[in-house]
């Protein structure tokens, strides 16, 4: 049994340390989140805790139209083209910009309906920028690592994220700082901004622009890259608390702190069986195609 262990272990080394790596990065955003939970309870009211986990729901729900989801075809091209990652990345980009007004008006409807006898519009943009822009950022950036085969890289800046999170959490709780959702607001944001522009200056891989843009926004890309299923499956995970939180918002009494820990933990950017299994697929390209792993290697 050990001799067969051994062999096991030896033939899919490789492999083994590549999941390790990618779990030991959300078994570290665990730990901090659990202190970034109990800084975040203490300080804040519950009131002002249910609006903030409802923005937070919110914002994770509507950063999935950022860039029309153009993720899937820069993770997919990371993958299997590493050479096109740049291309591909300013693609993202542009995607990005184009996709703002939705992304506004989408917000400016969910704050009309739900947040505006609550929280400030300021206040709720600062929330929904850190989630839809920087956390979302940084979240791109850890799933093309992944997809460049650097599950130790994307783990670690799984961990430096969520304990940026967690410093901006704990300063929250000093008794210097005004605790307030207003100051949360704006400390929440600063971190998420820190948190993208680490990732984007140290983790971002470097790469130039190789091909075509026009082959990007193909019809047959954009239709990919469409991923109605997932969007509607992250929106179901994240629509009860948006319709819950509010209610607890206004009959806070008799609430406890403890049951809302659930909903302002920062969502794990890790995938592991689609990175792997993605990553299969480069034995089947083919050598000749152009920016594959297989031609990559001959250079």
């Amino acid at each position: 049994m050990i001799t067969f262990a051994s062999t096991l272990y030896g033939r899919h080394r490789a492999l083994i340390h590549a999941y390790l790596s990618m779990t030991g990065g959300s078994a570290g955003r665990l730990v901090l989140s659990l202190v970034y939970f109990i800084c975040v309870a203490n300080g804040l009211s519950i009131a002002e805790f249910g609006l903030f986990a409802t923005a937070s729901a919110t914002g994770i729900m509507i950063s999935r139209t950022l860039a029309f989801g153009f993720m899937s075809p820069l993770y997919r091209v990371a993958t299997v083209k590493p050479l096109l990652v740049g291309t591909y990345s300013l693609g993202f980009l542009v995607g990005a910009l184009l996709s703002l007004p939705l992304i506004c008006a989408l917000s400016l409807a969910v704050y009309y309906a739900v947040f505006a006898g609550d929280m400030a519009l300021w206040v709720f943009a600062a929330f929904m920028a850190a989630e839809i822009l920087f956390w979302r950022g940084l979240e791109v950036v850890v799933i093309v690592l992944n997809g460049l085969g650097r599950f130790g890289r994307a783990a670690m800046l799984v961990v430096i994220g969520t304990a940026i999170r967690t410093v901006a959490a704990l300063v929250f709780s000093l008794p210097q700082v005004a605790a307030s959702l207003a100051t949360w607001s704006l400390l929440y944001l600063l971190a998420n901004a820190v948190c993208l522009a680490i990732a984007m200056i140290v983790f971002f891989p470097r790469c130039g622009c190789a091909g075509d843009l026009n082959c990007i926004f193909a019809a047959g890309r954009i239709r990919s890259a469409l991923r109605v299923p997932r969007c509607c499956s992250m929106c179901s995970q994240n629509l009860t608390r948006l319709l819950y939180w509010p209610s607890v918002a206004r009959k806070s009494q008799g609430s406890t702190r403890s049951s809302c820990g659930l909903p302002i933990l920062p969502p794990c950017p890790c995938v592991p069986s689609i990175c792997f299994s993605c990553k299969r697929s480069c034995a089947r390209r083919r050598p000749s195609d152009p920016g594959s792993c297989a031609s990559l290697s001959k250079r």
